[in-house]
């Protein structure tokens, strides 16, 4: 409007004070938001180094490929490395196999967690979650004793007991039009043996296949969640408040976790447990007796979120490679004959009891068996980023103090370079051959990265390997097996829900049992 008509006596229109005060109130909002641009791309420590301005500048990328496209981040870092390092705001990620041990370094190098990252859906307190170095070693130093190799060898029984019971279930179903299917089954037997670790009893999956399914089902729930709880931790404590029934319906992903066990019997020296000094004593009691620790982590909610993160790693992870490892064996049947000639000269009646861990780690060709497994499955491949307190130097960058990094264990384990082919199923090449004949490859097993590495490797690797041998000798001996309506595209690794998934829609591994010979 002119000064002319202002002059002629026009009036103006009038602004509400609302739209002024809105105005201003917007005018801090702004320029914080361009401190932010600017910071993030130019002042940051880590503005440096190489990486899409867009994943520099917000999490919001991450968040479209991790929940709307449903866990496929993990490739969009895969591309990124032919040029970029910075996959975050805040983050950079290494695909050196050499620097690898530097960043997931062992003591006297201390490493903490990211804290952003370990937002999880109601297990913040377990020992994988805790941030601080010196936090975590006090948690870890609980438990390790209950997951070393002497440990495993004592509970060696329950591990037969139920892979027999695996093996017993199959010879069951021994039926060409009704595939069983392994992937549940190794769940099942995973389960089993450990919550026979953590309670002193199994929690009878192995008997209940609607049971063993819905433990499936609970998992791919929570991994499939975990990417929403990161960007939106407030989300688990809304399950906790809502009714079941509604929770199911508006957040099904996360409604699960309403169901996990109760240590309550532990705590309160009830049923098994009433006898404080029995001489068998599971995790949780290991937990609850260890001197060490305060009595702030001996509580009822902590030592619940460590049970569940136990009982979720604990058989899921080795479940995987299981059956990973058998869909690759029966898709090659000579590897499969191979690995039978091989297990009989120890092991030459199915129908006695199986030899110990001890003797079957002594055989090259199902050791190497189990690691071509566990490479392909690889373990845990979500990002487990580590932070330093001193910078690290990688070539000619200067990685500053405080600054998260990780290298994701599948481009590890998949690396051209130390694993040619990776895509293909060749335990060869873990064996060497010497003048006292055929072992181990030591020197590429220091690769395999199913396990992590580090202070913070998984503890469960002596029980997992177990595992393994065990299972793999027994379904070799005793079943004749042949795969039903299976493919790579059931196993191949699709997505990252931090523990891998192969195509959502599978049904698993399935195999018709043609024959059983116990």
């Amino acid at each position: 409007m002119s000064w002319a008509a202002l002059s002629a006596g026009m009036e103006l229109p009038i602004v509400p004070l609302s739209t002024y005060i809105l105005g201003f109130s917007a005018l801090p909002a702004l320029i914080w938001m361009l401190y932010g641009i600017i910071w993030r791309l130019y002042w940051s420590p880590i503005a440096n180094f190489p990486g899409p301005k867009s994943v520099a500048l917000t999490h919001w990328v991450e968040f479209y490929y991790d929940v709307v496209k449903d866990g496929m981040f993990m490739w969009e870092i895969e591309k990124m490395h032919k040029k970029y390092v910075r996959v975050s705001p805040y983050e950079l990620h290494c695909n050196d196999p050499e620097f690898y041990n530097t960043i997931y370094a062992s003591p006297p190098e201390q490493r903490d967690k990211y804290l952003r990252a370990t937002r999880s859906p109601d297990c913040n307190n377990a020992t994988g979650f805790t941030v601080e170095h010196a936090h975590h070693r006090l948690r870890r130093e609980a438990l390790a004793p209950f997951f070393s190799k002497r440990n495993t060898v004592l509970m060696e029984d329950d591990i037969k007991a139920c892979v027999d019971t695996l093996c017993e279930n199959m010879g069951k179903n021994k039926d060409p039009g009704n595939p069983f299917n392994l992937t549940v089954g190794s769940l099942a037997t995973t389960m089993d043996i450990l919550t026979c670790y953590c309670f002193g009893v199994p929690f009878g999956l192995q008997k209940d296949e609607d049971l063993a399914i819905k433990w499936r089902d609970t998992i791919f729930h929570v991994m499939r969640a975990l990417p929403m709880i990161r960007k939106f931790p407030l989300l688990a404590r809304v399950v906790e408040v809502l009714p079941p029934s509604i929770s199911a319906f508006v957040l099904p992903d996360l409604s699960v976790l309403q169901e996990w066990k109760s240590v309550q019997q532990v705590l309160g020296y009830e049923g098994i447990y009433a006898k404080a000094d029995r001489g068998k004593k599971t995790v949780m009691e290991q937990l609850r007796d260890y001197e060490k620790l305060p009595p702030p982590e001996k509580t009822h909610q902590r030592l619940s979120e460590e049970c569940a993160i136990l009982t979720i790693a604990g058989s899921e992870t080795p479940a995987k490679a299981n059956a990973m490892l058998w869909y690759h064996l029966l898709d090659n049947p000579d590897k499969l004959s191979k690995l039978r000639a091989e297990i009989k000269q120890v092991y030459p009646d199915p129908k006695m009891a199986l030899p110990p861990v001890s003797i079957l780690e002594g055989i090259p060709y199902l050791v190497a068996c189990v690691l071509e497994g566990l490479r392909m499955q690889s373990g845990v491949v979500g990002r487990s980023q580590r932070v330093a307190q001193t910078p690290m130097h990688y070539k000619e960058f200067t990685i500053p103090a405080q600054t998260p990094i990780s290298s994701v264990s599948f481009f590890q384990n998949y690396h051209e370079v130390i694993f040619p082919e990776p895509h293909a199923f060749v335990p060869e090449r873990w064996l060497v051959q010497d003048e006292e004949g055929l072992k181990v490859n030591h020197d590429l097993k220091r690769y395999l990265r199913a396990f992590g590495h580090g202070s913070r490797n998984c503890l469960g690797y002596n029980l997992a390997f177990a595992e393994l041998y065990l299972l793999t000798a027994a379904l070799a001996t005793r079943m004749e097996l042949e795969l039903f309506q299976t493919t790579i595209d059931d196993v191949a690794i699709q997505r990252d829900w931090t523990i891998p998934q192969a195509n959502p829609d599978s049904k698993g591994i399935r195999v018709i049992v043609r024959d059983y010979f116990c």
